[in-house]
C-alpha cells in the first residue's frame, strides 16, 4: 500500500489534478453535530457579527489595521468571544441549560447586548435631529442594563453551585477586587451626578446622557459582583483546577486596570469642574503617563482580563460535574484496587 503522502495526485479521464482539499479532523463534524442547536446559533451569529463589521454594516467596524499589529487582537477580543459565551458554556456542558440555567441566561444576555448594541445604535442614529440622539442613547442604555442583567445572573448561578467556604486569602483578594471594580463604577456615577452635566440645549436628551452615565456604573458594580464571586470560588476543588486558576489571575488584572482607570477618571472631573493645572497641561509628561497608562491598563483588563474569563468558562469554571477518570480495558486483568475517591469540598474537610 502507498503511503499518503507519497502518493501521485489523482487525475481524472481527462488528465486534470483534482482540486486539493483541505484535511478536516473526523472528529470536528461529530462534535458540531453533537452541539445544542443553541451554541450552533450563537457560533453563526459570532460569524455574522464579524462579517457585518468587516463590510461597515451600520456603521460598525473592525477596526482591523494591518499596521497596528495589536488590532489584530483587539479586532476579535474580547467581543466575538463575549457573543460566542453561551456556545463555550454548551460545548464544554450540553446540559448547561439544566445543571447551571441561571449561568447560561446570564450568558444569553450578555451576548446578545454586544451583539445588538453597536449595530442597533449605528442603525437609529443615522439621521439627524434630537430624536436619532435620544434614540441611540436609549440603545446604548438598554445594551449596558442588559449586560449588567446578565453578569449578575451569572455571579447569582455560580453562588447556586454551594461553592466551598474561602481561604481568608481569597475573601480578601475578592473584596479588593469588587472594591476596585465597583469603586470605578462609583466614580462615573460621582463625577455623573455631581460633576458638570452635558448640555445640549434639549432637555430629555440631557437627562438620557446623566442616565447613561449611572448605567454604565451600575453595569460596573455588577462585573465587580461576578468578579467577587468567581475569586471567592477560587478553591472549589470540583471545577476543573484550569478553569479557576485562569479566572482568578484575570479578575486581579482587571481590579488593578480598573484602579488605575478610577484615578484617571477622577482627575478628569476635576479637570473638568476645575479646569487643567500645568502638570495636566496638554504635552505634559504627567498627561502623557496618564494617557500611556489608560490604554496599557485598557489592554490588560479588557482584551486580556475579560478574555480570559470567558475562556475560563469555556474550561469549566461553571462545570462541577464529577470528572471520572476513563475504566481500565475490559481485556487487561489486574489486582483489584478501590476506585478513586474525589478530595472533599473544604468546607466538608474543616472539623
Amino acid at each position: 500500500m502507498t503511503d499518503g503522502r507519497d502518493a501521485e495526485p489523482a487525475t481524472n479521464a481527462l488528465g486534470v489534478v483534482d482540486p486539493i482539499r483541505i484535511p478536516i479532523p473526523s472528529a470536528l463534524p461529530r462534535a458540531w453535530q453533537r452541539l445544542p442547536v443553541l451554541a450552533k446559533v450563537f457560533v453563526g451569529l459570532t460569524i455574522l457579527d464579524i462579517v457585518a463589521r468587516a463590510v461597515g454594516f451600520a456603521g460598525t467596524s473592525l477596526f482591523l489595521d494591518l499596521a497596528a499589529p495589536l488590532s489584530v487582537l483587539t479586532a476579535f477580543f474580547p467581543r466575538s468571544l463575549l457573543i460566542l459565551f453561551p456556545a463555550l458554556l454548551l460545548l464544554r456542558r450540553p446540559d448547561a441549560d439544566r445543571a447551571t440555567p441561571l449561568v447560561l441566561q446570564g450568558a444569553v444576555l450578555v451576548a446578545l447586548a454586544v451583539l445588538l448594541g453597536d449595530p442597533l445604535g449605528g442603525l437609529v442614529g443615522m439621521g439627524i435631529g434630537e430624536e436619532v440622539i435620544g434614540a441611540s442613547l436609549l440603545v446604548s442604555i438598554a445594551a449596558t442594563a442588559l449586560k449588567a442583567a446578565g453578569w449578575i445572573a451569572i455571579a447569582i448561578g455560580l453562588l447556586r453551585l454551594a461553592p466551598v467556604a474561602p481561604s481568608r486569602f481569597l475573601a480578601g483578594l475578592s473584596n479588593l477586587v469588587f472594591a476596585a471594580i465597583a469603586g470605578l463604577g462609583l466614580v462615573y456615577l460621582v463625577g455623573a451626578l455631581l460633576g458638570p452635566r452635558t448640555d445640549i440645549g434639549i432637555p430629555g436628551v440631557d437627562g438620557l446622557f446623566l442616565l447613561s452615565s449611572v448605567t454604565a456604573a451600575i453595569g460596573l458594580m455588577a462585573w465587580a459582583f461576578l468578579g467577587r464571586v468567581i475569586v471567592r470560588g477560587a478553591d472549589d476543588v470540583r471545577r476543573p483546577l484550569i478553569a479557576t486558576r485562569l479566572a482568578l489571575p484575570a479578575f486581579a488584572l482587571i481590579a488593578v486596570a480598573s484602579a488605575f482607570d478610577a484615578l484617571v477618571a477622577g482627575a478628569f472631573f476635576v479637570m473638568r469642574a476645575f479646569g487643567p493645572g500645568p502638570a495636566l497641561a496638554p504635552g505634559q509628561p504627567v498627561q502623557d503617563a496618564i494617557i500611556i497608562g489608560s490604554i496599557t491598563t485598557g489592554i490588560l483588563g479588557t482584551l486580556i482580563g475579560t478574555s480570559a474569563v470567558i475562556v475560563a468558562f469555556g474550561l469549566g469554571l461553571a462545570d462541577t460535574s464529577p470528572r471520572v477518570p476513563a475504566p481500565a480495558h475490559d481485556a487487561v486483568a489486574g489486582p483489584e484496587v478501590e476506585p478513586l475517591a474525589w478530595p472533599a469540598p473544604a468546607a466538608a474537610r474543616a472539623p
